[in-house]
């Protein structure tokens, strides 16, 4: 039988078929690999935040109410400028630091 013109046609439409198939496979396998790399980093990931809310949680303990009244406090206000009595029982003093 003596190959004729289709015959050569169909041969290479099947060999482009065979290399389609692979060059497929190949980027489906590393498709693949690469979705396995991002879910262990994912996975990782969420490790990571489980310890920092462990951490956060063993912060947030509120702190113990203090039962101890504060002592009295004096401060010269001597050559400072200031309003009101000067024998007032109560003072608010005002601190800012301009920087």
């Amino acid at each position: 039988m003596k190959p004729r013109p289709h015959h050569y046609l169909l041969g290479a439409a099947l060999s482009l078929l065979a290399v389609g198939a692979t060059a497929q496979t190949t980027e489906l396998n590393d498709l693949k690999s690469q979705m396995d790399a991002l879910q262990k980093g994912q996975q990782a990931i969420q490790k990571d935040l489980v310890e920092i809310r462990k951490l956060l949680s063993q912060q947030r303990q509120p702190a113990k109410p203090s039962n101890q009244v504060p002592a009295n406090t004096v401060l010269s206000l001597q050559g400072r400028p200031t309003k009101g009595a000067p024998g007032a029982q109560l003072v608010v003093i005002e601190f800012l630091d301009y920087q």
